[in-house]
């Protein structure tokens, strides 16, 4: 694994996270349990306390014990003496080593100014401390003191169990969550491994293998687009393959046509039969090479347009509609036009769209056998049917194709144009067989 590589970088991370985890919840844990045995300490000397029965016999047995005196006594590692209002402290050679004289007069001090019956204390001797609890009694008629205490030392023995113990469930814990995290990371990274390649070997276009990643997250989604993209870089080489033969054989033949009729004209040969004739077939064929390159032009810029803003103004639709219907009428006098348009405003590129509608109205009038109806509603959508023969199902889907030609189709690129300029202004068009032709729907917005 890499050091800079991503999967690396999840396997840091997750194990760093469970690290500080595991340290703040470990000195959480340690924190919280310091007061709990503080707790806890001060109830074990509470229950040895009442194991002495010191109301009765207990207090007693130790107050005869010591002759009168105050006396010691353990009870597992709670440990007992008495105080009385006397000066003495007791005999054990223990308690003498435990408690100096400075500390039981403290600790009497503190017995003899206590109101409450029983009071919790504390006090730290030398680098040690020790918990206590001070219990008043009635002895023939005098106060006496229960002093029931209990060194640190047990807390802290507790203490460093349990953080012996913490410490090997963390290690434990940080163990199985590094093991996990390396699976995570390697099951995160090696489909992103498997796109890198695929991507690597769709920038030399070799693109004919799919890219198929079943998983139905963000990485899986990824997959998809790419595989998106893998297909439209297939289309789009297809069409820049097919133009180049569009290109090609749409110019190359009259080109030939001119080149051979000059040819000709050179060696006083009249292709024609005179030389004003010739002289019109090379300007029509020189006509017809300019309308072709013309449209390859307007068809790249065209590709511009649609991705950067066009300059809008508001147009009418229905001005443009009834423009290109007068001018087509005149072009084709035997078709029988039926009318019903009303205005619609829109803000567009009226250059633009009129050479749509031109494109439209000339494949229109192309297939039409008697008639051409024009319809637009209020809501902008536009209705053009010709009665004409129907759209082969099979050519259906690659109308709007730059370079197909359908049977009686000129340059291939007209309904192609077409749909780029209604696109770019926000709209749609669609092109079905109805019972009497063929139908035109636009949507303009």
């Amino acid at each position: 694994m890499r050091i800079n590589s991503l999967g690396f970088k999840i396997f840091i991370f997750f194990t760093l996270m469970i690290i500080i985890f595991s340290v703040f919840v470990g000195i959480t844990y340690i924190y919280s349990l310091r007061s709990l045995f503080t707790e806890e300490t001060y109830k074990t000397i509470e229950e040895s306390q009442k194991l002495l029965n010191i109301e009765t016999n207990g207090i007693l047995e130790m107050w005869r014990n010591s002759g009168g005196n105050p006396g010691v006594q353990q009870m597992r590692t709670v440990q007992h003496f008495v105080i009385t209002n006397g000066n003495s402290r007791p005999n054990s050679e223990r308690f003498q080593n435990e408690i100096k004289a400075e500390n039981f007069d403290l600790i009497k001090k503190e017995a003899m100014q206590q109101k409450e019956d029983e009071k919790r204390y504390e006090l730290k001797i030398n680098n040690s401390r020790i918990f206590y609890i001070i219990k008043k009694a009635l002895f023939n008629g005098n106060e006496i003191y229960l002093v029931s205490y209990m060194w640190e030392s047990y807390k802290e023995n507790i203490e460093t169990e349990l953080l012996k113990r913490l410490i090997f469930i963390d290690i434990i814990s940080i163990s199985i969550a590094v093991f996990f995290s390396m699976i995570l990371s390697r099951y995160l990274i090696k489909p992103l491994d498997n796109l890198k390649k695929d991507i690597s070997r769709i920038a030399v276009h070799d693109w004919k293998d799919s890219v198929n990643i079943e998983r139905k997250d963000e990485i899986g989604d990824l997959a998809k687009e790419i595989e998106e993209m893998r297909k439209t870089l297939i289309r789009s080489d297809m069409t820049q393959q097919e133009s180049l033969q569009y290109i090609s054989h749409e110019l190359k033949t009259p080109v030939m046509v001119i080149r051979s009729y000059i040819q000709s004209i050179e060696d006083g040969i009249f292709p024609e039969n005179t030389l004003e004739n010739s002289l019109k077939i090379i300007d029509k064929e020189a006509f017809t090479l300019e309308k072709r390159i013309q449209d390859l032009l307007y068809f790249s810029k065209i590709d511009y347009m649609s991705k950067h803003e066009i300059k809008r103004a508001e147009v009418n639709i229905k001005n443009i509609l009834d423009e290109n219907i007068e001018r087509f009428k005149t072009i084709n006098d035997s078709l029988l036009w039926k009318t019903e348009i009303s205005d619609c405003k829109i803000n567009g590129d009226p250059e633009q769209l009129k050479i749509a509608f031109e494109n439209i109205f000339e494949n229109q009038t192309r297939y039409a056998v008697k008639s051409i109806e024009v319809t637009m509603e209020k809501n902008g959508i536009i209705y053009i049917k010709n009665d004409g023969e129907k759209i082969n199902p099979e050519f259906m889907s690659e109308l709007f194709s730059p370079f197909k030609k359908g049977n009686r189709g000129k340059n291939g690129i007209g309904l192609a144009i077409v749909k780029r300029i209604i696109e770019i202004h926000g709209g749609k068009i669609k092109i079905y067989n109805d019972t009497n032709g063929v139908t035109y729907k636009i949507e303009m917005k």
